[in-house]
């Protein structure tokens, strides 16, 4: 029998299932944990940012700049902003 506390986290590996976490602690393929730059959509009727449990932190602004471009093209109308750590704090 394995030690549950020596099992390595795992990724969702279903076929066809989403890129999503299993486990937080890991950094999905791309993302820097704790980089602060993030991109959020904003509600239509609300203006609320729509965001996941555990949102994707781009590497660096250019980044995240770069896949608001391309979530802007794919969706029509759709609101996407970046946020980015204020200058001066801890990325």
């Amino acid at each position: 029998m394995k030690d549950a506390s020596l099992a390595q986290p795992r990724r969702n590996t279903r076929p066809g299932s989403p890129k999503h976490l299993t486990d937080p602690r890991m950094a999905r393929d791309g993302e820097r944990i704790g980089s602060g730059f993030i991109v959020f959509r904003r509600g239509k009727g609300s203006g609320r940012l729509r965001c996941p449990e555990y949102p994707f932190e781009h590497p660096s602004l250019a980044a995240a700049q770069a896949e608001r471009d391309r979530l802007s093209s794919l969706h029509p109308g759709e609101t996407f902003v970046v946020f980015a750590p204020a200058e001066g704090e801890p990325a």
